[in-house]
């Protein structure tokens, strides 16, 4: 299956989303296994990854705020500096 690239012939998060979800994206479950086991807990939110993050998991990422999580992305002042670490998911 051909990816369409945007106008200027760019590979785009369109195209990321779209591969991911036609592919066996292991984020997926693996999110999907920490978000079970926070809920186990008691918990109402978890982290699921830094910010830096790979094409597959932010594809994740989309998967679930499809299915009904609120992912954020904390913010964090670390030495000074406004940062935005990692994201979590809550629900």
């Amino acid at each position: 299956m051909a990816i369409e690239a945007t106008g200027n012939g760019e590979f785009n998060a369109r195209d990321a989303r779209s591969i991911a979800s036609r592919s066996e994206n292991p984020y997926i479950s693996r999110f999907e296994k920490e978000i079970k086991q926070a809920a186990e807990d008691g918990d109402r939110g978890v982290l699921l990854c830094y910010t830096d993050c790979c094409s597959n998991a932010h594809a994740a990422l989309a998967v679930l705020e499809g299915r009904g999580f609120t992912i954020v992305r904390r913010s964090e002042n670390i030495g000074g500096v406004m940062q935005h670490p990692a994201y979590y998911a809550e629900w």
